[in-house]
């Protein structure tokens, strides 16, 4: 027979007994603890930039000046050029003779070759080009400009000047015809013309 008062549990615990109707006692070993790992953060550098590395900022305390006003005067007109020309015939019969006179302001034409004015050793040498008709069907005549070009002339040149047909002209029967003479010459916006006619009346018989 084992007396109850010297029982022992496990580890020489005291006995477990159950009582009914009363609340279980429980025995728990020492509580556990989870090792802690620390963990040491080192904060970075930080990054000072010197004033002295960038270039030094320059400001100006000067202020500008107010732009003009508008001008309400217009520029001076481009002064025009023209040329009058006159034309005095002499008749013979049917024979013509023509003589031309030009005065007025052109502008020297310019050598295309070269782009400078072309040089004249006289106001009418500056022409452009001239040319003529007789007025009864025969074939026209004249001076050729050659290799020359009124763009870019502006040398202004003023004068007078005379040149005759290159020789006389005979028509074929009495009659009235139309001469037309016409002087080309450059101006501020390229080749300009004066044209001039005039009725010439020739017969077999000497004119009055």
């Amino acid at each position: 027979m084992v007396t109850a008062g010297n029982l022992t549990g496990v580890d020489s615990a005291p006995p477990v007994t159950k009582t009914p109707n009363q609340p279980q006692t429980i025995i728990t070993g020492p509580p556990t603890t989870n090792p802690t790992t620390t963990v040491t953060v080192t904060p970075k550098e930080s990054i000072i930039a010197s004033a002295n590395t960038l270039p030094p900022i320059e400001t100006s305390t000067d202020t500008p000046p107010p732009p003009p006003p508008p001008s309400d005067t217009p520029p001076p007109a481009v002064e025009p050029v023209n040329v009058s020309l006159q034309l005095k015939p002499t008749i013979n019969r049917l024979t013509v003779t023509m003589q031309f006179a030009e005065s007025g302001s052109m502008l020297v034409p310019i050598i295309e070759r070269t782009g400078e004015s072309k040089p004249a050793d006289s106001w009418r040498n500056n022409v452009y080009m001239t040319g003529y008709t007789w007025g009864d069907g025969s074939p026209g005549a004249g001076a050729n400009a050659g290799l020359l070009t009124c763009k870019g002339a502006h040398e202004r040149v003023s004068g007078s000047g005379t040149g005759t047909a290159r020789e006389p002209h005979t028509y074929a029967t009495g009659g009235t015809y139309t001469f037309t003479y016409t002087f080309y010459y450059c101006g501020p916006d390229g080749i300009e013309k004066s044209t001039k006619t005039m009725k010439l009346t020739v017969s077999r018989a000497d004119v009055p």
